[in-house]
């Protein structure tokens, strides 16, 4: 595999395994370095349109108690304004922060041997007792420092919209190219994977250009085989010859997104805040591609 472009040298990492669930790659590692002029090559237009998918379920993360009372319990509140998929919806509370967890009055237990960023944080299944509305996440517990610093979180399939105190869950929509917050999933930071299905009528050198992105990673499978990890942008054209074939060849370019936008700090002020502020006003890296991927020969 080759990249072609007259710069300083970057690299790339091939590799021919890949777990995604830890964002880290498994498999003995090549390294290789640009040097090459680009290639006189035409751009393949014979291709499926350009299919966007989440590789996990969205997240809301809710950073402020609305209530607290002596006795150490202490509520959340999010709102959903739309009739979505309340089957889908779990939510993951850190362990340390409470002994008696409730969402709408309804108490619910962990989820067994299932937890969300790591084991600390428990999962438990809230859709049957979620609604259209504003919801109430009720934490009974011994208050302790663990609750300043840990969100609560929302799990689902959603999208969020900016709102006067945080978020608010709306319907799923359809992803386009741009970034992530943008388009209801500002605190996503697992994958997203951009795909099409490229119709070859020959094989010969094949080149792949990944326009500007942003995001931790980004990982190449070729007809469901491993071939590029990046960790930089590159404006060359990556050979991708060896893993093409003559007829119809699936593309599918995982986009990495960053830990630092589901668990913060998401408020750039040297003010404390005691309440969410408009959901403006939060921060996130930057996260998407900007434009489709490109084939060549």
């Amino acid at each position: 595999m080759r990249l072609f472009r007259l710069i300083p040298a970057l690299m790339l990492i091939m590799t021919t395994g890949c777990r995604f669930s830890d964002h880290s790659c498994e498999g003995e590692d090549t390294q290789l370095s640009l040097s090459f002029s680009p290639p006189d090559v035409s751009v393949i237009t014979e291709h499926t349109p350009l299919l966007i998918t989440p590789d996990d379920s969205n997240v809301l993360a809710i950073c402020f108690a609305s209530t607290q009372t002596d006795q150490g319990e202490q509520s959340y509140v999010f709102t959903i304004d739309e009739d979505i998929d309340f089957s889908t919806l779990q939510m993951a509370v850190h362990s340390g922060t409470a002994t008696d967890n409730r969402i709408n009055g309804h108490k619910v237990t962990p989820i067994p041997a299932s937890f969300f960023t790591d084991t600390n944080y428990l999962l438990y299944e809230i859709g049957p007792y979620t609604n259209k509305g504003e919801n109430t996440i009720s934490l009974l517990g011994k208050a302790t420092a663990e609750r300043s610093v840990h969100p609560v979180y929302v799990i689902g399939s959603f999208h969020l919209m900016t709102a006067e105190h945080g978020f608010v869950i709306s319907k799923p929509s359809v992803l386009q190219t741009g970034d992530w917050a943008g388009q209801g999933m500002p605190f996503y930071a697992e994958s997203i994977t951009y795909s099409k299905i490229y119709d070859i009528k020959q094989t010969g050198r094949t080149y792949l250009y990944i326009p500007d992105w942003t995001g931790e990673k980004i990982v190449v499978i070729i007809n469901k085989a491993v071939a590029v990890q990046l960790t930089e942008k590159t404006e060359d054209w990556i050979d991708i010859s060896s893993h093409i074939s003559s007829g119809e060849n699936r593309i599918d370019i995982k986009l990495y997104g960053w830990r630092e936008n589901l668990t913060g700090p998401f408020f750039l002020t040297d003010t404390v805040l005691v309440a969410s502020p408009d959901g403006r006003q939060y921060t996130f890296k930057p996260t998407g591609m900007q434009s489709e991927f490109k084939l060549r020969q």
